[in-house]
């Protein structure tokens, strides 16, 4: 009688661990994702922020040309 409870009970434990374990696997997982994620959105940010500056100086030059042109034809 208590060998069959306490083999009931080793059973449980072994499939708490497993359980542990493989959450364990799909938490490292994860974070492995979201470090990969957060690297993609940091590269994408600092690309948007590349092309808002080139199309500054892009909005910038065409003011310029703007101007002069406006100044020729009064």
């Amino acid at each position: 009688m208590e060998n069959d409870r306490f083999k009931v009970l080793e059973e449980k434990i072994s499939g708490l661990i497993e359980q542990f374990s493989l959450l364990k696997k799909e938490k490292e997982e994860f974070f492995k994702k979201l470090q990969q994620k957060e690297n993609e959105n940091q590269d994408i940010q600092e690309k948007l922020e590349k092309l808002n500056k080139e199309r500054d100086v892009v909005r910038s030059k065409l003011d310029s040309l703007i101007n002069r042109l406006e100044e020729i034809s009064t």
